[in-house]
Protein backbone atom coordinates (compact mmCIF):
# COMPACT_ATOMS: atom_id res chain seq x y z
CA UNK A 1 0.00 0.00 0.00
CA UNK A 2 1.22 3.49 -0.84
CA UNK A 3 2.26 5.97 1.79
CA UNK A 4 -0.49 8.56 2.22
CA UNK A 5 0.20 12.05 0.97
CA UNK A 6 0.67 15.21 2.95
CA UNK A 7 -1.21 18.39 2.13
CA UNK A 8 1.95 19.72 0.44
CA UNK A 9 2.17 16.97 -2.20
CA UNK A 10 2.88 18.21 -5.72
CA UNK A 11 1.66 15.92 -8.51
CA UNK A 12 2.58 16.43 -12.14
CA UNK A 13 2.46 14.54 -15.42
CA UNK A 14 5.30 15.68 -17.65
CA UNK A 15 6.73 14.55 -20.98
CA UNK A 16 10.38 14.96 -20.02
CA UNK A 17 12.21 15.46 -16.77
CA UNK A 18 15.87 15.75 -15.84
CA UNK A 19 17.74 15.47 -12.59
CA UNK A 20 20.20 18.31 -12.09
CA UNK A 21 23.46 17.49 -10.36
CA UNK A 22 25.82 19.83 -8.58
CA UNK A 23 27.94 22.04 -10.84
CA UNK A 24 31.06 20.33 -12.15
CA UNK A 25 34.59 21.74 -11.83
CA UNK A 26 34.11 24.00 -14.86
CA UNK A 27 30.88 25.47 -13.42
CA UNK A 28 28.44 23.70 -15.76
CA UNK A 29 25.52 21.74 -14.38
CA UNK A 30 25.01 18.19 -15.53
CA UNK A 31 21.45 17.05 -16.21
CA UNK A 32 20.54 13.40 -16.68
CA UNK A 33 17.22 12.32 -18.17
CA UNK A 34 14.97 10.38 -15.82
CA UNK A 35 14.85 6.85 -17.24
CA UNK A 36 12.68 3.94 -16.17
CA UNK A 37 14.93 1.20 -14.76
CA UNK A 38 12.54 -1.49 -16.06
CA UNK A 39 11.65 -0.50 -19.66
CA UNK A 40 14.17 2.34 -20.23
CA UNK A 41 11.49 4.83 -21.29
CA UNK A 42 12.64 8.47 -21.04
CA UNK A 43 9.28 10.24 -21.54
CA UNK A 44 5.82 10.53 -19.99
CA UNK A 45 6.16 10.62 -16.22
CA UNK A 46 3.84 10.84 -13.26
CA UNK A 47 5.88 12.60 -10.58
CA UNK A 48 4.86 13.14 -6.98
CA UNK A 49 7.00 15.26 -4.69
CA UNK A 50 6.44 15.40 -0.95
CA UNK A 51 8.99 17.35 1.03
CA UNK A 52 12.41 15.91 0.19
CA UNK A 53 10.94 12.75 -1.42
CA UNK A 54 10.37 12.42 -5.20
CA UNK A 55 8.43 9.40 -6.50
CA UNK A 56 8.19 8.60 -10.22
CA UNK A 57 5.78 6.29 -12.06
CA UNK A 58 6.21 5.04 -15.63
CA UNK A 59 3.51 3.97 -18.12
CA UNK A 60 4.88 0.40 -17.95
CA UNK A 61 3.61 0.22 -14.36
CA UNK A 62 6.99 0.58 -12.67
CA UNK A 63 7.29 2.96 -9.73
CA UNK A 64 10.43 4.09 -7.94
CA UNK A 65 11.91 6.86 -5.80
CA UNK A 66 14.75 8.95 -7.18
CA UNK A 67 17.64 10.20 -5.09
CA UNK A 68 17.01 13.88 -5.71
CA UNK A 69 15.19 16.78 -4.14
CA UNK A 70 12.35 18.60 -5.88
CA UNK A 71 14.76 21.47 -6.62
CA UNK A 72 17.00 19.07 -8.56
CA UNK A 73 14.19 17.81 -10.83
CA UNK A 74 13.99 19.98 -13.96
CA UNK A 75 10.92 19.97 -16.18
CA UNK A 76 8.32 20.09 -13.46
CA UNK A 77 7.92 23.85 -13.70
CA UNK A 78 6.74 23.56 -17.32
CA UNK A 79 3.32 22.29 -16.26
CA UNK A 80 0.98 23.27 -13.48
CA UNK A 81 0.68 20.81 -10.62
CA UNK A 82 -2.45 18.68 -10.59
CA UNK A 83 -4.82 18.86 -7.65
CA UNK A 84 -4.05 15.64 -5.76
CA UNK A 85 -7.63 14.36 -5.47
CA UNK A 86 -6.13 10.99 -4.67
CA UNK A 87 -4.69 10.12 -1.29
CA UNK A 88 -1.64 8.17 -2.49
CA UNK A 89 0.52 7.55 -5.56
CA UNK A 90 -1.06 4.15 -6.24
CA UNK A 91 -4.53 5.73 -6.52
CA UNK A 92 -3.21 8.44 -8.86
CA UNK A 93 -1.36 5.84 -10.97
CA UNK A 94 -4.57 3.87 -11.43
CA UNK A 95 -6.71 6.89 -12.27
CA UNK A 96 -4.21 8.31 -14.78
CA UNK A 97 -3.31 5.02 -16.50
CA UNK A 98 0.18 4.61 -15.05
CA UNK A 99 -0.55 1.28 -13.34
CA UNK A 100 -0.54 -1.16 -16.25
CA UNK A 101 0.66 -4.65 -15.56
CA UNK A 102 3.69 -5.87 -17.49
CA UNK A 103 1.49 -7.77 -19.98
CA UNK A 104 -0.53 -4.66 -20.80
CA UNK A 105 2.31 -2.25 -21.45
CA UNK A 106 2.43 -0.79 -24.96
CA UNK A 107 5.25 0.84 -26.87
CA UNK A 108 8.02 0.03 -24.44
CA UNK A 109 11.40 1.42 -25.32
CA UNK A 110 13.78 -1.46 -25.04
CA UNK A 111 17.03 0.41 -25.73
CA UNK A 112 18.86 2.21 -22.96
CA UNK A 113 19.17 5.94 -23.25
CA UNK A 114 22.68 7.07 -24.16
CA UNK A 115 24.43 9.04 -21.47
Amino acid sequence: MSVRWESTTLLRVTDRAHVRSAPSGDGREVQGLIECPRCHRVTDWLIAAVGARVDVACRCGNRWRIQASLKQVVGLAESQPMDPRWTCLDDARSALGFSRHAGQARGLRRRRHRQ
